[in-house]
């Protein structure tokens, strides 16, 4: 474990370098708070109700604000699999003394650490310009958040290392995987909440996986849920876990017979 606790140090040494970069990327989501924040303000005074598939006003802005949080999360740009396997550098890493499935787990780890300290004077800033709409939870819901959101981000990443993983028999997936994650994000209710879908649509949206990604993060936040449905949440969460654990193994498995090191 040590070598491991090394590699994140190294690495969140040598990402820092990049600090600006990661800055400047947190704007973009004080720009769509923002943008879902008087929106949704103009649509609740417009139509003049106070509840809107079960959220009222205060409660949807404060979904979004964690919403904005739990975006920081989100693994796209820092998994390298794909472009490891792509370029040919990966024969660096099969060789290593260290289980690669961890190492490529370290690295959005570390990543995430650096996004996350600096977008603090984000959320701050997008705090105190909807501090009125935002209803901070008691301080034993931020535990119960912690780990839903950890939960959620172990899954974030076996979900990605899955389609990571079919850059060995399909060359660089880059766009797709960036399409994917996309689509992702929507069927999880980054953009609106699920309650919003109705029908069967709804009814697939929460059995499917991605819900776990913002939805219940976000509503764990709100505290909408009671201590039974929060333990029956994180276990579903850690069925998905071993499932996406045991599909990327496969596909990682079967992937490795097409690679060459040939690279571009």
């Amino acid at each position: 474990m040590k070598k491991y606790l090394v590699y994140y140090l190294k690495s969140l040494k040598t990402d820092f370098v990049y600090a600006p970069n990661f800055f400047f990327t947190q704007i973009l989501d004080l720009v769509f708070f923002l943008t879902f924040f008087f929106l949704w303000k103009s649509v609740y005074q417009d139509s003049s109700t106070e509840v809107i598939a079960g959220y009222t006003l205060t409660g949807l802005i404060t979904y979004y604000f964690a919403t904005e949080f739990i975006f920081r999360f989100d693994v796209i740009g820092a998994l390298y699999l794909n472009w490891d396997i792509w370029e040919g550098t990966f024969s660096n890493w099969i060789i290593k003394p260290a289980k690669l499935t961890l190492l490529y787990m370290v690295d959005p780890i570390v990543e995430k650490t650096i996004a996350v300290l600096l977008a603090l004077p984000i959320f701050a800033l997008s705090y105190f310009i909807a501090r009125d709409y935002i209803q901070l939870p008691p301080l034993q819901i931020w535990g119960i958040f912690a780990v839903t959101l950890l939960l959620s981000f172990i899954l974030n990443i076996l979900f990605n290392l899955c389609l990571h993983a079919l850059c060995f028999r399909f060359g660089d997936q880059e766009n797709n995987i960036e399409l994917a994650n996309y689509i992702s994000w929507f069927m999880a209710g980054a953009f609106f909440p699920l309650a919003f879908v109705p029908g069967i649509m709804g009814t697939i949206l929460n059995t499917l996986p991605f819900k776990y990604l913002m939805f219940v993060p976000a509503n764990t936040f709100l505290g909408r849920y009671s201590l039974e449905q929060t333990v029956l949440g994180w276990l579903t969460m850690l069925i998905w876990i071993v499932i996406l654990y045991f599909v990327f193994k496969l596909i990682y498995k079967n992937g490795l017979k097409y690679y060459t090191g040939v690279g571009r």
